[in-house]
């Protein structure tokens, strides 16, 4: 919002257009010194919303209490939340980013609940001695449905190469859909 002008040995800083906040200075000759001539400190034009400093893993440790009792809590909502406690408004992107690492900090992510599933069987063959304890994923309903939404495709793609062979090489490569 700033501007500001150096010339020679004088600076002046001003608001935006029509707010009377300006800051006159000059050097003081023989020092590094600046003797401020003219300050008028009043700002009537409205603050700043922007904060870069208030990231999504920011707001999702500070609220990460708030959406766990309000696990349906709308994004509006949130942001109002965010404008009245720090007078900072995030855009939609940055408070969906901040829900879903909230939702991380409570429930956990998949991938550790998953390395957890393993110390658990772990856990239950120590204390269940003579227990067969087995995991089993199932995973041809995932292949079949990618199958059957998959296409066949042909594509030829080109790279450029930069060292000894200039030129372009050329790869060709396909993808077949098979049935079972």
């Amino acid at each position: 919002k700033f501007g500001a002008g150096l010339v020679s040995n004088k600076i002046r800083v001003v608001c935006e257009e029509g707010c009377p906040f300006v800051i006159h200075a000059s050097s003081v000759s023989g020092s590094t010194y600046l003797q401020v001539k003219t300050f008028n400190p009043s700002h009537v034009c409205s603050k700043g919303s922007k904060n870069i400093h208030a990231t999504a893993s920011w707001l999702a440790e500070r609220y990460s209490g708030q959406l766990r009792l309000k696990p349906n809590w709308t994004a509006s909502s949130f942001a109002e939340q965010v404008h009245q406690d720090y007078g900072y408004r995030p855009s939609r992107a940055t408070l969906y980013r901040a829900r879903a690492m909230a939702v991380d900090i409570i429930e956990g992510s998949y991938n550790k609940q998953y390395e957890v599933l393993w110390d658990y069987c772990h856990e239950l063959r120590t204390r269940n001695v003579g227990s067969t304890i087995i995991i089993k994923s199932e995973m041809k309903a995932c292949k079949k449905g990618f199958l059957d939404g998959c296409r066949p495709v042909v594509c030829l793609d080109g790279c450029h190469i930069k060292r000894l062979t200039l030129g372009k090489c050329f790869m060709q490569w396909e993808l077949i859909q098979t049935t079972e």
